[in-house]
């Protein structure tokens, strides 16, 4: 991926928006069926298509995604724009893989492949243990683990 903000800064602009607590996970789910739904026919347009084109196409969706996100006014919109955003990922993520893939010889593929999808995966590993490490659970972690100190405290209630 070229660059990307993180999706808890889309969440705080939807509770900005009066979105319930208890409405995020499903807004988070909502974006991530959007995302697997998109992510077959992305991966599908960008064999007949040229993968830059494509790719160009989800990062036109990305950016009218983030620009519409500065101009939301209601929860419709908010979830409408998590939708469309799970489109770009579906769009990009794969395509962008098979672009790399395109771009290298066969017998040096693993080394750009490493390269390229080192910086998300270690910093999705940082952030996830670091998030179980807190002991902190709310909705904005639906899907966390609690860590040691969430687990004394649960017991001594």
């Amino acid at each position: 991926m070229l660059g990307n903000s993180s999706d808890a800064f889309l969440l705080l602009r939807a509770k900005s928006l009066g979105m319930a607590d208890a409405h995020i996970p499903l807004l988070f789910a909502a974006l991530h069926i959007s995302k697997m739904l998109s992510s077959v026919p992305g991966g599908a347009l960008s064999d007949r298509l040229d993968r830059k084109t494509v790719v160009v196409a989800g990062w036109l969706i990305y950016a009218a995604v983030y620009f519409g996100f500065a101009h939301a006014a209601s929860a419709l919109q908010v979830w409408t724009l998590f939708i469309c955003y799970g489109f770009f990922f579906g769009l990009t993520e794969g395509t962008e893989r098979a672009w790399v893939a395109d771009l290298v010889t066969r017998e040096i593929a693993d080394a750009p492949m490493a390269v390229f999808i080192s910086p998300s995966a270690s910093g999705r590993c940082q952030r996830a243990c670091l998030w179980a490490g807190s002991g902190r659970s709310s909705a904005l972690s639906p899907l966390s683990i609690p860590g040691p100190q969430s687990r004394s405290r649960q017991r001594s209630a």
